[in-house]
């Protein structure tokens, strides 16, 4: 584990600082997906930086994001999502309800831009989002990747530089097509944060909350 003292020797002096604004984002493990997909979209305005850690529970994810957020000196211009997958295993309910909390504990003390960004079953749900909007019943992964290799043909997890051009210039259909999937899973009483609330993706809130904003300042 990566301690917290490590982080503090990377720490910037603010009136250094540079001019672009951090993205920060813990993802799963070794997951290249959502690295090489924030990666690719950043604009000019912004840097994105991982967290280090091949964590793949909600709650050292969490840990680790608070402990870079600080270390790395960021401010409250920048943002930090922790990106997690619900999968279908309902004992991971406990995790992210703990990771919830320690993230909300933080906006509310420290940090405003800290976030746990949940994709119910997993990130591809995200991309999906860009061609269709569709509440099916998913029951094991395999079924979102069948879904979407409809949409971009010989899709594979982790090569997104090869086919991230079929997304492009679909950003907004798909920021609508997730809140409407977050208001289907409310109004069928799904709880948020949740194995149950799927399918869905919070990662329009990216977007919607930081990305879009900084690419108009740029």
């Amino acid at each position: 584990m990566v301690s917290r003292k490590a982080y503090r020797q990377k720490k910037r002096p603010g009136r250094h600082r540079h001019a672009k604004k951090i993205l920060l984002i813990a993802v799963e493990g070794k997951n290249k997906t959502e690295r090489n997909y924030f990666q690719y979209i950043a604009n000019s305005n912004v840097d994105v930086h991982i967290v280090p850690g091949n964590e793949t529970d909600p709650v050292s994810m969490a840990k680790h994001m608070l402990d870079a957020y600080e270390g790395q000196g960021l401010l409250d211009s920048d943002y930090a999502a922790c990106l997690v997958d619900s999968d279908f295993d309902v004992q991971k309910d406990a995790q992210l309800q703990e990771a919830d909390q320690l993230i909300e504990q933080a906006r509310v003390t420290k940090h405003q831009n800290v976030n746990l960004i949940q994709s119910a079953p997993c990130f591809e749900i995200w991309y999906i989002c860009h061609f269709a909007y569709t509440t099916r019943n998913y029951a094991k992964t395999a079924e979102v990747m069948d879904e979407l290799e409809r949409y971009i043909p010989g899709y594979k997890k982790g090569q997104e530089q090869a086919f991230i051009q079929a997304l492009e210039g679909r950003n907004q259909q798909a920021i609508q097509r997730a809140k409407r999937l977050q208001k289907y899973c409310e109004e069928d009483r799904k709880r948020p944060h949740h194995v149950e609330f799927m399918p869905s993706t919070e990662v329009y809130r990216i977007f919607e909350d930081f990305l879009l904003k900084k690419s108009k300042e740029s």
